[in-house]
């Protein structure tokens, strides 16, 4: 992960314990970092983003304070567990898996518009994604254990689709600041350009 500032445009690797007032820097995922401040810098604010990942990570331990659940009904609440540790009060600390993910996205703010869209991306309203299932590349991998198996097949590819990203939002012009500031002069400007922006769309599903 890397850490983001907005104000300041810095990206760093991790937080700065000097720092005395952390709260501008968001954590972020760190091969989207540079796009997603790029894209920030011209007025096209965003909210998460994922670049995809194959493997499991071990996310922060969640605390359950509910003592009467069951270790049954905890891992069906909380599906993914991987350790519930008891304290002697009864609180349990559950580590969890993050879920691997085959889908790139970024998450725009409600009524931000995008004036094109990278190739080979799709825009589901304001869900920018890839999605490496559907991805031509895996054709030949019958199954996830598979491309598991052949890792350097799915990160080549991603490293590509993420430098078509970059260069798309480098090419951006500075977002437009009245639909920036009127969501809803911004919707209306895409019902007047609706045909003219299918062009940028791409049937199928987004998954």
């Amino acid at each position: 992960m890397a850490y983001v500032n907005l104000k300041t445009y810095d990206i760093l690797e991790k937080e700065d314990e000097n720092e005395k007032d952390r709260s501008d820097f968001f954590e972020c995922d760190e091969e989207m970092a540079g796009i997603i401040l790029l894209l920030n810098q011209k007025g096209y604010r965003t909210r998460f983003c994922c670049s995809g990942h194959l493997y499991d990570e071990i996310s922060d331990t969640l605390t359950e304070e509910n003592t009467a659940l069951s270790e049954e009904e905890l891992r069906e609440l909380y599906p993914g567990i991987l350790r519930i540790e008891t304290d002697p009060d009864g609180v349990r600390h559950l580590t969890l898996r993050q879920n691997l993910s085959l889908k790139s996205y970024i998450v725009f703010e409600e009524g931000i518009l995008l004036p094109s869209v990278p190739e080979e991306w799709r825009l589901d309203r304001q869900v920018l994604s890839h999605n490496y299932y559907w991805d031509s590349t895996f054709t030949e991998v019958r199954d996830l254990k598979e491309l598991m198996e052949k890792p350097f097949l799915f990160y080549k590819r991603r490293a590509a689709l993420l430098s078509v990203l970059y260069d798309w939002a480098a090419a951006l012009p500075a977002y437009d600041e009245e639909a920036a500031n009127d969501p809803a002069s911004a919707f209306r400007k895409a019902a007047d350009t609706k045909e003219a922006m299918k062009q940028t769309y791409r049937d199928g599903p987004l998954l």
